[in-house]
């Protein structure tokens, strides 16, 4: 045995006991006084309840006494310890250490010191338990007699394993975390740190322990982190971001989090976690940079699209404006002409011009598709009425090629619906006019009907079926590509770009809905598409039929239009101006035509007319700038909702909207048709007027 320390000097109850020997006194001989008058029997009492165990020994090793806890402890009965000695059940104390000479009891000089030791005793089983031994030595009758007591330290240390091993799994945890984790108290010193303080700071752990703040942050840091110290030990948790520099003097972007440690209400101290996100920061930098170049290119791309827009613009209206006079001069010169020849030849101008529109129309759309500048409206509008009047532009191109045209249309005649009228009507056109150029002999049918759908909802379906070539089955796809068709002989045979189905599709896809073909080389192909558009209501946007009272609103007409209506022309083309003219005389209306918009207005203010046909790109006065100014109260008519309607070879959407802005009631594109002329002056023009317009009754 190794004695571990000593106490303070002192008898103890031990020493009131005067010669008893439990072991050859017996009990009931043993009562007796002790200070104060308590009999002997009740120390004995105490000794025989204590927990712990209790031995006597002398100075040759044996066991004098022992109490019932000691005996539980070892597993032997309270007799059986008294004749036994030390070494029985202390393995580490040898016989000879008791012998006399021996060095196992303590010198006389220690009688009254308090001594301790731990060692291991053997249970009865031969097992090794860890104890605990607090003793005193002191003398009785002449006798040296050690007083022990032992406690099992059997559950001591397992709960001190077990705390130190959760010491050491919390240390691993905080080690584990990135940045550094330290705990400091309210005197600002460091009680904890785990290893990112050396990753970061460049110091160990246990450099930083009991360290205060101002000698590891230096004078700087402790300003600049002072205030929100303050905050955390009055019990704020605080979040700020720092730029530190580490032990290797890098600059590091660091994110700080304190938090307050508290106990009974009162704040202890801080957890302190600082975490390096200067990856991050180099990354939101790298980021900005990057977003900062994509929105330069974006307005890059977008002033592009802008510059393309206004090329295609000036393109459309360069090469409309010209081809409008083409086009319609040759129009007016083959109505008036009787020789066959010369018919012939007018016809194949006509042609000429007329594929030469549709080729560009095709490229404005396929560039409007790809820019983005394509949008589709939603207006109400007479779907019967629509579809009849698509059918009626082409029904004259089947009859030159004496080819059968059947329309079958099951759609109530009062359906109004919501969607894109003018899209729609192009996709109709593209279709039918591909089935009349494709087919030979035989013949084209239509059909549209309307399915209801749940919810007010209407799906709109048209199938158009020709007898015509036909497309290959590993082709039906493809046809629907830009610059796409079935073969290269096709092209050569029937011309066109191959962009006009793939513009239908685009067009059906943007309007919600779907397109497909069924085909058969050498039978023909039918064209399938559906469109899903809303129950239009009565306060909805409209293109139906309407005209302007002289108030400027709208109403609808229903009567016969009037016998010789006036119409004046404003537009800068000198040959523009003779088609426009020759188009009304044909349409029995008499027209009178102005260069520019100045002197439009000029005689709007002193004549009457029943419609204006208003050229919006002119020299001075423009025609958006010269409706503007007729539409003002200011202007001297009482007739200023008269219907203007533009004269555009523009395409653009934008351009059509602000006409609309500037209050023209309709568009005519360039080259202007005989058709479409007609169409907006039934229109328009008011039906119940009963004579002609007097040219000087503004006078």
């Amino acid at each position: 045995m190794k004695w571990l320390g000593r106490g303070r000097r002192g008898t103890g109850l031990f020493g009131w006991w005067k010669a008893l020997d439990p072991r050859a006194v017996p009990r009931s001989e043993t009562v007796g006084k002790i200070p104060g008058g308590l009999p002997v029997e009740l120390a004995n009492l105490t000794l025989e309840q204590s927990t712990d165990a209790v031995y006597w020994v002398d100075s040759r090793g044996r066991i004098l006494y022992a109490n019932q806890a000691a005996a539980d402890m070892l597993g032997y009965a309270c007799e059986e310890l008294w004749r036994m000695k030390v070494p029985d059940i202390d393995p580490s104390s040898s016989p000879e250490f008791w012998e006399p000479g021996g060095s196992g009891f303590p010198d006389r000089t220690l009688r009254g010191m308090k001594l301790r030791l731990e060692t291991h005793h053997r249970t009865r089983d031969g097992r090794l338990i860890p104890v605990e031994i607090v003793g005193r030595m002191t003398e009785i009758d002449g006798r040296d007699i050690m007083i022990s007591i032992a406690r099992d330290l059997t559950d001591r240390r397992r709960a001190a394993r077990e705390l130190e091993d959760g010491a050491a799994f919390l240390r691993s945890l905080a080690d584990a975390v990135p940045g550094s984790l330290g705990y400091w108290d309210r005197d600002r010193i460091c009680r904890f740190a785990n290893r990112g303080y050396e990753r970061i700071f460049g110091r160990a752990p246990e450099e930083v322990l009991g360290k205060t703040m101002s000698e590891l942050l230096g004078d700087r840091g402790t300003n600049e982190t002072e205030e929100h110290v303050r905050a955390v030990l009055a019990g704020e948790p605080r979040r700020f971001e720092r730029t530190i520099r580490d032990f290797r003097g890098e600059e590091m972007h660091a994110m700080v989090h304190y938090v307050p440690h508290e106990v009974d209400g009162e704040v202890r101290g801080f957890v302190a976690a600082v975490t390096d996100v200067t990856p991050i920061k180099v990354a939101e930098r790298r980021l900005e940079s990057m977003n900062a170049q994509l929105q330069e290119r974006t307005l890059q791309a977008e002033e592009a699209n802008r510059v393309k827009g206004e090329f295609l613009a000036n393109v459309s209206h360069e090469i409309r404006t010209p081809l409008n006079g083409v086009i319609g001069m040759a129009a007016l010169l083959l109505d008036a002409e009787s020789d066959p020849d010369r018919k012939r030849s007018l016809q194949t101008i006509l042609c000429g011009g007329e594929t030469l529109l549709s080729l560009i129309d095709e490229l404005l759309d396929l560039s409007k598709l790809e820019s983005g500048r394509f949008e589709v409206e939603k207006v109400a509008f007479d779907v019967e009425r629509l579809v009849q009047e698509v059918c009626d532009l082409i029904r004259p191109r089947a009859r030159s090629k004496e080819i059968g045209f059947t329309v079958q249309v099951e759609i109530r005649p009062e359906l109004r619906l919501l969607g894109d009228p003018l899209r729609l009507r192009q996709v109709l056109m593209n279709l039918l006019g591909n089935a009349v150029k494709f087919t030979k002999s035989g013949g084209i049918r239509l059909r549209a009907w309307e399915e209801a759908v749940s919810g007010g909802k209407v799906r709109l379906r048209v199938s158009i079926s020709d007898t015509g070539i036909g497309i290959p089955a590993d082709r039906k796809d493809a046809i629907f590509e830009k610059f796409t068709q079935v073969d290269a002989s096709v092209s050569r045979r029937y011309g066109g770009t191959g962009l006009g189905l793939a513009i239908c599709r685009e067009l059906v896809e943007r309007m919600g809905g779907r397109i497909g073909v069924e085909s058969e080389v050498g039978k023909g192909s039918t064209f399938c598409f559906d469109l899903p558009m809303d129950r239009a209501q009565a306060d909805d946007r409209s293109t139906g039929s309407t005209e302007r009272s002289a108030s400027g609103e709208r109403s609808n007409g229903g009567h016969r239009r009037i016998l010789s209506p006036r119409v004046l022309v404003a537009d800068d083309n000198a040959a523009n101006r003779a088609v426009v003219l020759g188009l009304l005389r044909k349409a029995g209306c008499q027209g009178v035509a102005v260069a520019d918009g100045a002197l439009a207005l000029d005689l709007l203010a002193r004549e009457c007319f029943d419609m204006v046909l208003m050229d919006v790109q002119m020299p001075e006065v423009d025609g958006l700038e010269a409706t503007r100014r007729f539409r003002s109260p200011e202007f001297a008519t009482p007739r200023r909702g008269i219907p203007v309607v533009a004269l555009t070879a523009s395409a653009m959407e934008t351009d059509r909207q602000a006409c609309r802005e500037a209050g023209m009631d309709d568009f005519l594109s360039k080259p202007l048709f005989y058709s479409d002329l007609v169409r907006v002056i039934d229109q328009w023009i008011p039906d119940d007027a009963s004579e002609v317009s007097d040219p000087g009754s503004l006078a």
